[in-house]
């Protein structure tokens, strides 16, 4: 979940990483490592965005969003 670049490479085609995507987004709120900066940034600003928003146990973990649950 570092906010570490992408090896060149490694990106499939079709795939454009600094646009976020929703799949990647809930990926990041799970813990997964299936997610780019973009998509990092906007999970961000939806939990700043929202307090309601999801805090999921990785993103608290790192002491960003608070805790969950609320």
């Amino acid at each position: 979940m570092a906010d570490e670049p992408t090896p060149p490479g490694t990106i499939p085609a079709g795939i454009e990483p600094d646009v976020p995507n929703v799949a990647r987004i809930y990926d990041y709120f799970l813990g997964g490592n299936t997610n780019y900066p973009a998509d990092r940034a906007a999970a961000r600003r939806i939990t700043a965005a929202n307090a309601q928003a999801p805090c999921w146990p990785a993103p608290c973990a790192a002491g960003s969003y608070g805790s969950w649950p609320p």
